[in-house]
């Protein structure tokens, strides 16, 4: 059988020090076990002993397991679930931690994961009923046979030292003030691309993709809306890059964009994780602001009705300072801006430590809820309407959002979007799957009636490099055991022999058998022998 795996993310980090798994890919003829036997066995076979390759599946270890396996120099294969499958909460947490452990430690030991599959299963099924056998008492394997694997080995390639970037703005214009002045503007932010430690899996599809399909269907509704008399608002839609790069897609949109249109900017909404029915509005404080505070308002007055909790979750950011942002809002608040994230994450984490390679479905009742709230919410702060006597938004078409959900997820799905790898054909399964990606939002932006521009832009990597790896073929073979060959080559060896044998005997019988009949005189050799005829003569 054969298998595709994909290396967790290679990098370097300041001074050039390398993180991520590192570890040689190449295999020729190792054995194979399970990671909880490899584990077990630990101090029989220790590192510099021959390689092997352990496999078991990513809910089957935690992260102490897996640190102790990365002090090997063994090859790990981790087994992932099929794609869609939701894994608990407990489950989920811990394999978040592997992957903490796999991005902040440089390990010699080689790390790839893969997709479960029939043959999979099968494979791991055979290595636990071999290691029970094993395990038995007065058993052995000489009569069973065992398996090997080989890999093809996959040259590193060279860091990738550019990145383009790419940034979508559609607009939503709203009546222009007196003397031609810019209207008061709200701005949506979400991000296209995804982040995983391993890079073949980053779909982000609760992270960053419900944020995506949140803003593309708000688009959609509150075009409506503006289809009869604009209002005095404008509304601006951002689909930024590079969030797993410290956010670099939204600093470059503020660093670009006109200065008298952020002046007139009331309130930056950052969407994240919004597929979820308890949802937290991260911001720097509480605003004073009237109109802040009464967009704020109405939409948590919205989503309460949609059945979604907003709470607000302060962190005060020091304005001057330039430190690591967590939160996309944060670049914002230092153009002194007033913004909030909207996400279902409650804590203060990195992207890279909220991020999963299992994050590949969503909460799609949760994200019907949230995008309903929002749509409303925002639409009644358009109107300037606190409570109206029907929905302004949302008037049928329930049955074409779901169906624009699931699309969208099974797109996501197939298209990994780390940023530092959209460059790679053998990464995007071809050298125009980014640009196809991209180029799918700006139609659907268009498509929904709205003003769009894409902007690229060249994404300040800071200290940091990306290596980029193939991924890895791996084929497991049977072997049978040697006994087998022995005894055949025993059996032909006694075969031959007892023929060498039996020509032997025959040779030495004639040899026996023929002195004592050149003695004997027969009848005829009597007569013509010279001895008869004197005898005749006398």
């Amino acid at each position: 059988m054969s298998m595709t795996a994909y290396r967790p993310l290679q990098y370097r980090a300041a001074a050039g020090f390398p993180l991520g798994p590192w570890g040689r890919a190449s295999l020729q003829g190792a054995s194979l076990c399970t990671c909880e036997k490899l584990l077990e066995r630990s101090e029989e076979i220790p590192s510099a002993s021959r390689r092997f390759l352990c496999v078991s599946r990513a809910t089957a270890l935690n992260a102490q397991q897996m640190g102790a396996l990365l002090d090997t120099s063994h090859f790990v294969l981790l087994l992932l679930p099929p794609s869609g499958v939701t894994l608990n909460a407990t489950e989920a947490a811990e394999i978040r931690e592997i992957e903490k452990l796999l991005l902040d430690r440089h390990s010699t030991a080689a790390v790839a994961f893969s997709r479960e599959t029939r043959d999979a299963a099968v494979l791991l099924e055979r290595l636990n009923r071999d290691e029970e056998y094993d395990d038995a008492p007065a058993r052995t394997r000489m009569l069973r046979p065992y398996l090997t694997t080989y890999t093809t080995y996959s040259q590193e390639w060279q860091p990738i030292k550019s990145v383009k970037g790419s940034t979508l703005t559609s607009w939503l214009h709203g009546q222009p003030g007196q003397d031609g002045a810019l209207p008061p503007t709200i701005v949506f932010v979400a991000h296209h691309d995804a982040f995983a430690a391993v890079p073949h899996f980053a779909t982000g599809i609760s992270t960053g993709g419900s944020g995506l399909i949140t803003l593309l269907w708000l688009a959609r509704e509150l075009k409506k809306f503006y289809k009869q008399e604009p209002p005095a608002y404008s509304v601006a839609f951002v689909l930024a890059d590079a969030s797993a790069m410290n956010y670099e897609g939204v600093a470059d949109w503020i660093g670009r964009t006109d200065p008298r249109l952020l002046n007139a900017t009331r309130y930056v909404l950052c969407l994240d994780n919004v597929a979820s029915t308890a949802l937290s509005l991260h911001t720097p404080k509480a605003y004073k602001d009237s109109e802040a505070s009464r967009f704020v308002q109405m939409l948590e007055n919205s989503l309460l009705e949609e059945g979604v909790q907003m709470s607000t979750r302060t962190k005060k950011i020091a304005v001057g300072e330039k430190v690591l942002p967590f939160w996309p809002h944060e670049h914002f608040t230092r153009a002194k801006l007033i913004a909030g994230t909207l996400s279902a994450e409650q804590e203060l984490k990195h992207l890279w430590n909220r991020s999963s390679l299992t994050d590949d479905s969503l909460n799609k009742d949760a994200l019907v809820k949230t995008v309903r709230g929002l749509a409303e919410g925002t639409a009644r702060f358009l109107a300037s309407v606190e409570k109206p006597s029907t929905r302004l938004t949302f008037r049928g078409g329930e049955e074409a959002f779901d169906v624009f959900i699931s699309s969208w997820v099974k797109f996501c799905n197939k298209t990994p979007r780390f940023f530092a790898y959209r460059n790679v054909p053998e990464y995007m399964s071809s050298p125009f799957a980014n640009r196809i990606f991209v180029k799918s939002l700006s139609d659907e932006m268009e498509n929904a009636g709205l003003s769009t521009e894409l902007h690229e832009f060249d994404v300040d990597m800071g200290e940091f490099s990306f290596s980029y790896e193939p991924s890895v073929a791996i084929e497991v073979s049977e072997t049978r055991p040697t006994f087998f060959d022995w005894l055949l080559l025993l059996g032909a060896a006694a075969y031959s022999f007892a023929i060498y044998l039996a020509i032997k005997g025959a040779m030495s019988t004639n040899i026996l058998e023929g002195p004592s009949c050149s003695t004997a005189a027969s009848p005829t050799s009597e007569r013509g022998s010279p001895r008869a005829n004197d005898s005749k003569a006398k």
